[in-house]
């Protein structure tokens, strides 16, 4: 682990690394997070403390992962097709939710955690009761694979998104009744490579990623959208890495890295935005390559904490920076930029 700190801003960073983490999630009050690894592991970390909670064998690579309010129940999305239901305190696997052909590749939860959602390659989205374990719905209509999902806190409302265009980063989102296994509406996205949905279930917030090897003159761009009508009611553009959603789909963080800031955006409901700026680098350990490759970034619903999954990048030996390493940041509140 490596840490440093600055005390003039109040926030501290930390690399913690695990077994080549693939995808990251934080609880509603950013005390708890957990990673998944390439080697089908399910890592839980203590924010606060910098340690590792538990560590939870898996056997097949993990895509992403959930986390409920409480960061007491993590989903675990499979590649072997299986969704795994993880009791961090009993440290024990609860279901290996079965009903996906493919790969699963994203996954959402309530805020109680007693419903969840997840999408896959099979271009389906399955709601499941971790209760007993049961498949409640299979909500199908997408084209192509269910890259991203999210769900309302109630787990009244679930959306899911797949891309049609992998170069200029097209979308379709779904708007799912879960009552009812009823699509309410689909949303053509411009582009899309994150995803949240508000707790309430009416606000959508999508990322993405600015990537020059495919769209060099397409920033990175925030957007919100109003899923009752459809309307995009906020847009930023960003030159960043990629771009996240906080759980409450109210603030957003885009990653800059080649000048070392966090773009932390944040909208209102007279439908405003203000950009705060944060330093990546303060504090940092000069061994640790903020260059490298992004696989994962997810915000606190409280917009104070934010968590990177960094891979190797192509052109580092893996002895440069930390492969699949899990990285936390605790903000503090800086002054609206101009950025």
């Amino acid at each position: 682990m490596s840490r440093g700190l600055d005390s003039s801003e109040g926030k501290w960073f930390t690399v913690l690394q695990g077994r080549g983490a693939t995808a990251a999630a934080i609880n509603a009050d950013g005390r708890i997070a957990v990673s998944g690894c390439s080697d089908g592991s399910v890592w839980a970390w203590d924010v606060d403390a910098q340690r590792r909670l538990c560590a939870l064998a898996g056997p097949s690579k993990v895509h992403a992962v959930a986390l409920s309010a409480d960061g007491s129940l993590a989903l675990a999305a499979c590649d072997d097709g299986g969704v795994r239901a993880w009791d961090l305190r009993g440290e024990r696997c609860l279901h290996v939710l079965e009903g996906h052909t493919g790969s699963v590749r994203s996954v959402a939860l309530s805020a109680d955690g007693l419903t969840g959602c997840s999408g896959g390659s099979d271009r389906t989205v399955h709601v499941w009761d971790l209760a007993s374990g049961q498949c409640l719905h299979v909500l199908g209509g997408h084209e192509r694979d269910v890259e991203f999902v999210g769900m309302s806190a109630d787990a009244g409302r679930v959306v899911s998104a797949m891309r049609t265009d992998w170069v200029h980063r097209g979308s379709i989102l779904r708007v799912w009744d879960v009552a009812t296994a009823s699509c309410e509406r689909a949303i053509a996205l411009p582009d899309a490579s994150s995803l949240a949905i508000s707790a309430d279930g009416c606000v959508a917030v999508t990322g993405a990623d600015w990537d020059a090897r495919y769209s060099p003159w397409t920033p990175g761009r925030v957007s919100v959208w109003e899923l009752a009508t459809g309307r995009r009611v906020h847009q930023r553009d960003t030159i960043g890495e990629i771009v996240a959603g906080a759980a409450d789909a109210s603030r957003a963080v885009s990653v800059c890295m080649p000048d070392g800031k966090f773009l932390l955006h944040e909208w209102h409901p007279d439908e405003t935005m203000t950009l705060y700026a944060h330093e990546i680098t303060a504090g940092v350990s000069a061994e640790v390559n903020l260059h490298a490759d992004i696989e994962s970034v997810v915000i606190s619903a409280d917009g104070r904490v934010v968590v990177l999954v960094f891979n190797s990048p192509r052109d580092w030996p893996a002895a440069k920076c930390f492969t699949g390493a899990v990285a936390m940041w605790r903000l503090a509140r800086s002054t609206e930029s101009n950025l």
